[in-house]
């Protein structure tokens, strides 16, 4: 079996002597993982792993190792090293949140910022909210409602999901919609921590 190389930081790729995964890897790697992340998710990570492993990469790095866990290979999972990055404490502020408010009305993700506010989610699960949504799994008492959702990926798990917006069934996708938030300078990790934020 080749074996990874892994080059320091002063150069920007490595790869397991010149070899990438098969297309049929590609497959039962996504198979598998579809049962544990977004399928957004594992659409970047089999994009990475079609190209040598870039050490300067978060991104690069953890779809690297995912596929040498799944592999069950643990030498190479552990000869990749993942960058250390510190902890961002931005927290947007309320003035922040009105004028995001302002930019996301009357555009197709209006709904999705608004729900992903009022109920702290992660981004992908109200998403997957928007898309399956149903009125009748709904319970509301004095404007605050509880959408039944009862998702489970890995070790993240989301069963209520609490909104004073009226939602609607919407069909978006995470890539159009973390698209169209970054064109209205709109950074989706900073969503969710408003909601935990004032909840603390």
């Amino acid at each position: 079996m080749n074996r990874v190389r892994i080059m320091n930081d002063s150069s920007t790729h490595s790869k397991a002597d010149g070899n990438l995964p098969s297309e049929v890897e590609l497959i039962g790697f996504y198979n598998d993982y579809i049962k544990k992340v977004s399928k957004e998710t594992c659409k970047e990570y089999t994009n990475y792993l079609r190209k040598p492993l870039n050490v300067n990469n978060k991104s690069s790095i953890l779809a690297w190792k995912k596929y040498y866990k799944w592999k069950g290979d643990l030498e190479k999972w552990k000869a990749i090293k993942t960058k250390k990055s510190g902890v961002d404490l931005k927290v947007p502020s309320v003035d922040q949140v009105k004028e995001w408010l302002t930019k996301v009305k009357g555009t197709k993700v209006e709904l999705l910022f608004k729900l992903s506010v009022e109920s702290g989610v992660r981004f992908t699960e109200a998403i997957k909210l928007l898309n399956e949504y149903s009125a009748e799994n709904d319970i509301c008492e004095n404007n605050i409602c509880t959408s039944t959702l009862n998702w489970s990926r890995g070790s993240k798990r989301v069963f209520y999901v609490f909104h004073t917006t009226k939602l609607e069934r919407q069909s978006i996708t995470y890539n159009y919609a973390k698209k169209i938030l970054h064109e209205i300078n709109i950074n989706p990790k900073y969503i969710r921590k408003i909601c935990s934020y004032s909840n603390a």
